[in-house]
């Protein structure tokens, strides 16, 4: 499967969001980012119009089909693929892995009070593989395990 084609997609980091016209910017967007030390990027595409009424009623100007979000910091990180129904899969780590300290795993939170689980946080370089080969195919990949969440 190639990676599916949108109008636009969309490239969110800590300090940018940038709108991009075709995946291969955002692949080089991707690689750029992953230079810093410590970091968050999520990625989505224009999906659809939502029909007039939630344009009129919410304010709704666009539906948005979001892809994943992946947060890093010294070495680790935390990384969520969605489906078209927005259901998160958040990538399991190896069980063998060490220890990362409780500091390293606040920092990549997904903005929630508690830090990232243990079970959730792998190494950066192993995100990165991840990610760039859900940039190739448009898939999540299938070589790692996933926590379901609805």
């Amino acid at each position: 499967m190639t990676f599916p084609t949108h109008e636009k997609y969309y490239l969110d980091s800590r300090t940018e969001e940038l709108i991009e016209l075709s995946i291969r910017s955002i692949n080089e967007k991707v690689e750029r980012a992953f230079s810093a030390e410590n970091g968050s990027l999520a990625f989505s595409a224009f999906d659809s119009v939502p029909p007039w009424w939630k344009r009129f009623f919410f304010g709704v100007k666009e539906n948005v089909r979001m892809y994943f979000i992946i947060e890093w910091a010294d070495g680790f990180c935390g990384l969520i693929f969605h489906d078209e129904y927005g259901s998160e899969y958040r990538v399991l780590a190896n069980p063998d892995q060490n220890e990362v300290p409780e500091n390293i795993r606040q920092q990549i939170s997904f903005g929630e009070p508690k830090p990232v689980a243990m079970k959730h946080c792998l190494p950066f370089d192993d995100g990165k593989k991840l990610i760039s080969e859900f940039l190739e195919t448009g898939e999540k990949p299938s070589s790692v395990e996933y926590d379901y969440v609805e």
